[in-house]
This record gives C-alpha cells, sequence and structure tokens, in this order.
C-alpha cells in the first residue's frame, strides 16, 4: 500500500503568484477609477448647469417686474468657487452678477474642478430678456454664446444652451 501525503495550504511561489496578479490588476484599475469618478463629477456639473439655464429661462419669462424686451430679467451668475446662482429683476434694480443687484431664485454648486468656457473665455454670466433668449444689454459682462464648453482636467462635454 502506498502512502498518501496530504498537502495543506499554499506554498510561499502560490501565495506570491496570488499577490503579484492581484497588485496588477489594482495597479491598472486606479486610473480607470479616477477617470469615472471625473466623467461623473462632469456629468452632475453638466446636469446642474442645465437645470439653472432651465430655471433662469423661466424666470425671465414669467418677468415679475414687466421689463422692456431689451432688459434682462434673470441672470445666471457663476461665482470663482463654482457657485451658481439664478437672480431675478426686482424693484431695485435688474439682475446683476457683479454688483448683487437682483432677487436670489436658486442655487447650487458645481464640482470645483470644473472649467466652463465658451470661445475659450470663462463664463461667469448668462443674462435672459423676458423672452428667454441671452443678451447683453444691461449685463455686458455677460457671455451671448449658445455653446459652452465643460472640462475637468482632459474630460470634455459640450451644452447647447437652449
Amino acid at each position: 500500500m502506498a502512502l498518501v501525503k496530504l498537502s495543506r495550504g499554499f506554498s510561499l511561489i502560490e501565495l506570491l503568484v496570488v499577490l503579484a496578479v492581484s497588485g496588477i490588476i489594482l495597479a491598472s484599475s486606479i486610473p480607470l477609477g479616477s477617470h469615472w469618478i471625473k466623467s461623473a463629477n462632469l456629468s452632475s456639473a453638466d446636469g446642474e448647469l442645465s437645470h439653472a439655464i432651465g430655471i433662469a429661462v423661466a424666470t425671465a419669462l414669467r418677468n415679475e417686474q414687466a421689463l422692456d424686451s431689451v432688459e434682462p430679467a434673470a441672470a445666471l451668475c457663476l461665482s470663482d468657487t463654482n457657485q451658481l446662482s439664478v437672480l431675478e429683476a426686482n424693484t431695485s434694480g435688474l439682475p446683476n452678477c457683479t454688483g448683487g443687484t437682483g432677487t436670489s431664485v436658486w442655487s447650487s454648486s458645481i464640482p470645483s474642478n470644473t472649467a466652463i468656457t465658451a470661445n475659450g473665455n470663462d463664463i461667469s454670466c448668462m443674462c435672459f430678456n423676458p423672452y428667454g433668449q441671452l443678451t447683453q444689454n444691461s449685463c455686458s459682462s455677460c457671455t451671448i454664446e449658445t455653446t459652452l464648453n465643460l472640462s475637468i482636467d482632459s474630460n470634455q462635454r459640450v451644452l447647447n444652451v437652449l
């Protein structure tokens, strides 16, 4: 009768092979994970900006101050800290992102590393007339571009306004 040798556990070489393969898989998944995070942040910024534009247009169309058709009835402002806010005209004046006039209707933030540009220039303001159209009347520092570029590092997305 032959003796049967029972082996238990793993050998050191088997253990090292498993650790090496695990390390390779982990190292290759880290860049993929960071790409997913950037993509999710970009989607979040896209959604928040689209939502903000919708609220600004709806506020402008409501035109509670019965403004002339060329004056801004609402403004969408983007601060240096990537805080989005929608202002509407009130009895004290037209909405102004730099002057702080207007009544705040809505506010939200987007990821801090998000850049929003149009034709290579950073966006800080968009004004909408009572017809819901982009305007620069009494709002000269604001953009009237209808194509915005959102980017986080090398990830980019285009957002068409209206």
